[in-house]
């Protein structure tokens, strides 16, 4: 029904990894039926005129520079399901690939830069959960730094088996180590003769999981142990604690994901445009979180079953001489929690073995990296983001200076980066 050559792994925007992964085959549970109780029927759109990101407290005064924040759908699950509709995928000719021998990995690593001409700041665009480098959402903040004047580095998310099977570094989910990766990467494309001379800023742009990332990365060089010091940090929608995060992702997967065949999400949310100010949503909040959670679980599968098998784990049962699937369907009845805990957690422990579990959780807490964070870096994430729990954004603001910490009054996950607003606050990243 839908090819997957497309296939973004996307995390946070729900419709374009729906149309990339649905194959049309019948799932192997039945769908359980269209249960969700249907939302209010009123509009999906809040009564603004024009909404500043100080009305909540909590901005930069440089904010008044930038255009009016006038995202206007109210309501966290659609801003999330209809986030790829407030930008366009641009059509990108220049960028070059490289390929990165780096000390320590099993391959070359394959990145993307798209370069100036003349001496620039460098963007390095560190991407969702399981987003590849030629994604939609990749591409337009490839140009839209690249517009800035701005140098543009990208490459997919070390998250994915495909950058694992390269670099071989460790079992995926590890977020200091991964962002000791971006280091290696980061390290290895100034060396580039290209580089050379061209380079005067490096800046960070992370987006979901990948604003975790970039968190990381920016405290890791602050203490020295990243050779590449960022001059400028944006995280955009991080999760605020990536452990409630997994909670509230599994709990959409148990609660509502069965309801629906990805086919039925799929011809619902694919192409679905926001519905005209005034008019009711017209999914209920069951499907909602249905399609959230498919999204972010659809790769996961393939994450456990390759990291088992490269690490050598033996948490899976054997593959068959003749049959993979009971392997692959074991590994697809893991939660991230689970994958978190059980995988993950055991494997970087035999690494070092004083780091606890809850230790290993807070690298992924905002209010852990933003603890002392370095100057340079910022924090921007909606209140009504579905993946955060309130009382935990509530908590980060009584933590974190307006300074650092920007969160806008709606926008759900992700849901906000193809504003006006957004856009320019990427593209003075170095002003």
């Amino acid at each position: 029904m839908f090819g997957c050559k497309r296939r973004a792994g996307l995390v946070g925007v729900v419709v374009f990894f729906l149309s990339a992964c649905v194959y049309g085959a019948e799932e192997t549970a039945q769908s359980a039926g269209r249960n969700g109780k249907p939302l209010e029927p009123s509009p999906a759109y809040a009564s603004i005129e024009t909404t500043r990101t100080a009305e909540n407290g909590h901005a930069k005064p440089a904010d008044e520079e930038l255009p009016p924040y006038d995202y206007a759908i109210d309501n966290g699950l659609y801003a999330t399901i209809t986030a790829f509709s407030t930008f366009e995928e641009p059509k990108i000719k220049n960028d070059d690939e490289l390929k990165l021998k780096i000390d320590g990995f099993k391959k070359d690593v394959r990145a993307r830069v798209m370069w100036q001409d003349k001496p620039a700041p460098m963007a390095v665009l560190l991407l969702g959960l399981a987003t590849r480098s030629k994604a939609p959402l990749a591409r337009y903040w490839q140009q839209t730094m690249y517009d800035a004047g701005c140098h543009v580095l990208t490459f997919d998310s070390v998250f994915l088996p495909a950058f694992s099977t390269r670099s071989m570094h460790g079992v995926a989910g590890n977020v200091r180590a991964e962002a000791l990766v971006v280091g290696k990467i980061i390290e290895a494309v100034m060396k580039d003769k290209k580089a050379m001379g061209k380079v005067t800023q490096v800046g960070l742009i992370g987006g979901s999981y990948g604003g975790i990332l970039a968190l990381n990365y920016a405290k890791l060089a602050a203490a020295g142990e990243i050779s590449v010091k960022p001059d400028r940090v944006l995280a955009i929608s991080p999760p605020v604690s990536m452990k409630a995060a997994a909670q509230v992702l599994d709990e959409f997967h148990r609660e509502h994901r069965w309801n629906y065949t990805l086919a039925e999400l799929g011809s619902d949310l694919l192409d679905h445009k926001p519905v005209a100010p005034g008019q009711p949503i017209p999914f209920t909040e069951g499907e909602m979180k249905a399609g959230i959670a498919a999204a972010f679980r659809i790769d996961l599968r393939d994450v456990v079953e390759s990291n088992d098998r490269y690490y050598k784990l033996q948490q899976l049962p054997k593959a068959g001489q003749w049959d993979n699937q009971y392997r692959l369907d074991t590994a697809n009845t893991w939660t991230f929690e689970r994958f978190i805990t059980d995988m993950s957690y055991p494997y970087w422990r035999n690494q070092d073995a004083k780091v606890s579990l809850d230790e290993f959780w807070a690298n992924g807490e905002c209010s852990n990296l933003l603890r002392n964070a370095p100057p340079g870096v910022r924090v921007v994430l909606a209140a009504d983001d579905p993946l955060d729990r309130p009382s935990d954004v509530t908590r980060l603001q009584s933590e974190v200076s307006a300074e650092t910490l920007t969160v806008l009054p709606r926008g759900g996950h992700m849901g906000f980066v193809g504003t006006k607003w957004c856009k320019a606050l990427m593209q003075r990243l170095f002003k």
